[in-house]
């Protein structure tokens, strides 16, 4: 099972607390490592995405911010200066290229992070392939998977005689692709 420890987060919605436990939340008992941490990492890398966004909308507010007060305290001095002698005296400070480049920086964050979480999505979806294509080969040799026999084997034995027929209905369905 997943070694990897996200923890959990917590979100106010509607003013009620919502905990949501990324480590535990999401198990899957019986299936191998990659699909058991699938999930998770969605979770917590979606989560990382909705924070990005909250912090390019928090950059952008603080750049329209400076950039109103600089706007009106260069307006005052000079009442009759043209919209596009404003945007030049604005433009022109050091701090114009730092807000700039925390606006940058905000929305690398979120395009970045909005790849990851499409990322993990993706290989969520191939995992799923993955697991329907291993049950559509056991059952091209007679066996079937827990969810399709309805519950695992009644003794040990038989889990693992299960186990050896499944192994050797893989290597024989390997060994027929090789052939062809």
């Amino acid at each position: 099972m997943s070694t990897t420890k996200y923890g959990t987060r917590e979100f106010t919605v509607d003013g009620e607390l919502v905990v949501c436990d990324l480590d535990n939340d999401f198990l899957i008992d019986d299936i191998d490592d990659g699909m058991a941490k699938a999930p998770g990492r969605i979770a917590f890398f979606g989560q990382a995405y909705a924070a990005s966004i909250e912090e390019e909308a928090r950059v952008t507010a603080h750049y329209r911010h400076w950039k109103a007060k600089l706007g009106q305290a260069i307006t005052e001095d000079d009442p009759k200066l043209a919209q596009t002698k404003v945007t030049q005296r604005i433009e022109a400070t050091p701090d114009f290229l730092t807000h700039k480049e925390a606006q940058a920086r905000a929305l690398r964050n979120v395009e970045s992070l909005r790849l990851i979480v499409e990322a993990f999505k993706a290989q969520a979806s191939l995992l799923q392939s993955k697991g329907a294509n291993a049950r559509a080969a056991l059952q091209v040799e007679g066996l079937s998977t827990k969810l399709d026999a309805g519950g695992g084997p009644a003794t040990r034995e038989e889990g693992a005689a299960n186990t050896e027929k499944a192994r050797a209905a893989t290597r024989r369905t390997r060994q027929r692709a090789q052939d062809k």
